[in-house]
Parts: C-alpha cells; structure tokens; sequence
C-alpha cells in the first residue's frame, strides 16, 4: 500500500469503468527486390513485393518503372507478396533506374501504405554500334588507306578477325591511345583488281561492356583499280613495200588518259593521223608511212608508258609484232655487155646484175633496140625462156642471135623486173644507159698462103676435116685488073681446072699457085 509522509496507511479506492481501444495504427511497408539488377538487350527481371502486412488495394498501376514495363503481375500464395516481371525498353543506356510502389495501398486497417524504391538496376540495351570511314576511297597501284574504327562506346574483344575487306587486306589494327573507341588500320588493295564498288565490313563479334552484341556495319564504297592499263598494237600490213602504208590499231585494256602521238615510235617510219576511233574510246587508229630506202625485217612500233588509266595507274610499255620494211628498188649496178661495149658476138647472152635479189614481173616487156634492124621484144609474161632470174642477176638469151655489126641499147619498162618485195625496177627508156655494138660478120675464109707478086709458090700442111664442106677462095686484096689475075693448075700442070670441096678427101691438101701476068 502506499503511506503519507507521516507514516499513515492509504486507503484503497478503484477508478470509474473505462474502454481500451485495440485498432491497428501501424502503416504497412513494402520491399522491392530484384533477381537482376543489371539489364542488357535480351534481358528481363522478376520483381518482388514483399509487405508488411497484406496489402489492400494494391495494384500496378501503383508501382512507376524507370526506363521498362512490368508484366505477369500477381500475388503469390503469400498474399504479402507480389511479383512482376521488369522488360527493359529497348535502345536505352542508363546506369540510374528504380522501381517505386506509391502510398495507394493500404492494410486492412486502413492504414495507408509506405512509399518505397527498389535498389538501383542498370539498364543498357543500346547495341554499341561503329562507323567505318577511309581516308581514301578511290585506291590504285601502290596506294593504301587508313581505315578507321569509331564505335559508339568502346568494344570488348575487337579484333582484326572482325573485319572483312572487298578485294584488300588489313593490317596494323590499334586502339587510339587517346580514345579508346576508336580504332585504326590499313588497308592495303589487292593486286590486278579493277572494281568500283567494295566495302569494308565489321561482323557482330564484339560487344559493349554491358555485354550487348554490337552491330553488323559497313563502310561508305570504295573503288579499287590496281590493274595495270595494257595496249596492243596491229598493223593491218606486215609486210610494206614503195607507196604503201599501214593502218595501225592501238587497243587499250581500259580508256587511256593523256595518249598522244608523241608516245608512240616507230622504226623506219613516221606515224600520223592518230584518232580515237571506238564508241568505248578505248580503240585508236593512225597510219604508218615507211621511210623511202629501207630494207629492214625487224621493224616493231611501240608505245611507252606515258599514259595512265582514269584511276591514274601508269600503262605498260608495248611494242608491236615485227613487221617488214622493202622501201628499196632494185637498182641496175653492172652490165654484160658493159655500156659502150662493142665487137660483141652476136650468139653472146646478155647479163644483168641488179642492187638485190630479183624476179620478172606480171607485165611489161625488155627490148633489145636495134639502129637499122629489126627489134627483139620479149615479153616478160610470155617470155619463152628468153628470159631467166638468178638471185641479183637476169640473163637474156634471144631465141636468135642479133644482127652483125649492129648498135643495140637495152630498153627496160617500169615493172617488168622486180624484187622479193614487189618493187618494181624502174627501168630503161633511152638509147643510151645501156647500149653495145656486135661484131661484124665472121670472115668464112681461110686464109691458107699469101699470093707473092711474080713468084710461083706452093704451100701444104693445111688440113681440112673429113666430112665438112668447105667454101675455098682465093682471097686478092688489091683490086682486081689484068695486072693482078691468077690461075688455077692442078697437081698434073692443067689450067683452069677447079674442083669443088665435095671432091676433098680426108688426106687432100690444096696447093695454089699464083702466076703472075707477063
């Protein structure tokens, strides 16, 4: 009991009635929890919501989500706990999200809810992304270009391996050391390519350090003309003689820039009227004239290297086939008879040697001109073996001997003779190049003792063959008088008995004898 400060005892006493009031005043709270708090492309989160006590009237449209949806909403057979399922949206990179559940429920008291926020989660589901860019994009012979990598966040596990180049190579790949998404290399073309439309490409092997697979991406196009322009070159003759020309055609692989005439050169010979002559421009003409006086079968025409492609890469050298050049006609050099030559026998051939190997010709005709008798024409077409050619020399042999004691000149027409190249000789036309003389007529007699005035003579030892006929004179050089005559006597001393050649036999001897007149 209780006292006073007196030491007196308290009485006891009891209060009037009263009620104790038992409703809950406690708000409720929730927890949010999730299974993966850092999200990528791909990736999805269960959530939980776990109160305090069970919830009433909680919904989802109570709960925000930072850069996501919820879906698959329910209450398990826990009725204080609820789950969803957290959907990242797409393209996002945000490394500060929540998950919020409002005051909008309550607990069965009423008591309204505790607001509240889930952990921090990350969300990245923007796939990193690089551009490609060269510093060249039009690559010819000798060229290389940079390549360069700009990813939009650095990339894990980029390699050389991601890359594939159209008709080219890369080398050299490194990180920037100054941002470590950007990359470089090289490009290096490939050899004898000519193409205009290339790309370089970097596969989807590398990632974002979120771990998202990055994207497939191509360059801008590049052109790549590593081929070497080439030219050939066509005569439409190869073989050219006096008068003629060729056309020849120069045909380039690709249409050649800066191709002048200058850069071409050609043996023995001038080239003009170059033209481009093809719808492609890739075909020119001009004509090759051979100089006069050449005789030469190694003869090529060339072009140097001074032309380029459109992409600017240098020609190639080219030279022609051989071709051959026979500007050189056959020129008279030596004569048998020589010019002037006299006392020729009339059954002698005639022989003439020229500059070069000849031959007769389709046409024209050689005559042997005589002064006062008759000409002997042959024509070369139907010569009748009158007419025959041995390497630099033509013989002529008349069907029959010319005339004694004739002047006769050789007279030649363009054409008749010619050589392996068909140039023609340009012949005689005159009386006088080339002329000679035959002899006069041979003396039939012989001459077998010499007459001595007033002498009697008598000669023998003079043969005469058996079997011929002979024609026996007696020759007087003076004119003939009555102080001059001679007679015949025979073997027995009879006058004026003569007995012609027939009666000659093998052993027979004549002797004559002169008297002279007393």
């Amino acid at each position: 009991g209780y006292t006073d400060a007196a030491g007196n005892a308290g009485t006891a006493n009891t209060s009037a009635n009263y009620t104790i009031d038992t409703i809950d005043t406690t708000a409720p709270t929730v927890a949010i929890t999730m299974v993966d708090t850092t999200l990528i492309i791909g990736d999805t989160s269960l959530v939980t919501f776990t109160f305090s006590e069970t919830p009433t009237d909680f919904t989802q449209a109570d709960i925000n989500v930072d850069n996501g949806s919820l879906s698959a909403f329910s209450v398990t057979a826990d009725d204080k706990i609820y789950t969803a399922t957290f959907t990242p949206d797409t393209n996002i990179e945000e490394s500060t999200n929540l998950i919020s559940v409002s005051t909008d429920y309550t607990d069965a008291a009423g008591n309204d809810g505790v607001a509240n926020n889930s952990a921090n989660y990350s969300v990245d589901t923007k796939a990193p992304t690089v551009t490609i860019s060269l510093a060249d994009s039009a690559l010819k012979i000798g060229e290389t270009s940079e390549v360069t990598f700009t990813f939009s966040e650095a990339p894990i596990g980029f390699i050389a391996t991601d890359i594939s180049a159209d008709n080219g190579s890369i080398s050299g790949l490194a990180v920037s050391s100054t941002d470590n998404k950007v990359y470089t290399a090289t490009f290096t073309p490939n050899t004898d390519i000519e193409d205009s439309t290339n790309l370089i490409s970097v596969s989807s092997d590398y990632t974002d350090a979120a771990g998202n697979i990055g994207l497939v991406s191509n360059s801008a196009n590049y052109s790549v003309d590593t081929k070497v322009p080439t030219v050939t070159i066509s005569l439409s003759k190869s073989t050219l003689k006096i008068g003629q020309t060729s056309e020849i055609t120069f045909t380039f692989s690709e249409v050649p820039i800066g191709f002048i005439a200058a850069d071409i050169s050609a043996d023995n010979g001038s080239i003009s009227a170059l033209t481009v002559s093809s719808a492609d421009n890739k075909v020119y003409t001009a004509t090759f004239t051979p100089d006069t006086n050449i005789q030469d079968n190694t003869n090529s025409i060339s072009v140097t290297n001074a032309y380029t492609d459109a992409a600017g890469n240098t020609g190639t050298v080219a030279n022609s086939t051989y071709f051959s050049i026979d500007t050189f006609a056959p020129t008279l050099i030596s004569s048998k008879p020589v010019d002037e030559a006299g006392n020729i026998l009339v059954s002698d051939n005639l022989v003439l040697a020229f500059s070069e190997n000849i031959q007769l010709g389709s046409s024209g005709n050689i005559v042997l001109k005589a002064n006062g008798a008759t000409d002997i024409i042959i024509a070369v077409a139907s010569h009748s073996n009158q007419l025959s050619t041995k390497g630099t020399t033509l013989t002529i042999n008349p069907n029959a001997d010319l005339q004694a004691d004739t002047q006769y000149s050789i007279q030649i027409d363009n054409g008749a003779v010619i050589d392996a190249a068909d140039n023609n000789y340009s012949g005689i036309t005159d009386e006088t190049t080339l002329n000679f003389t035959t002899a006069a007529a041979a003396d039939p007699s012989i001459v077998v003792f010499d007459l001595t005035d007033g002498q009697s003579s008598s000669h023998s030892g003079r043969e005469f063959q058996a079997n011929v006929d002979y024609s026996i004179y007696i020759k007087v050089n003076s004119v003939f008088n009555s102080a001059n005559r001679i007679s015949i006597v025979d073997s027995l001393g009879n006058n004026n008995k003569w007995s012609g050649g027939a009666n000659l036999s093998s052993n027979d001897k004549i002797i004559l004898v002169g008297t002279g007149e007393t």
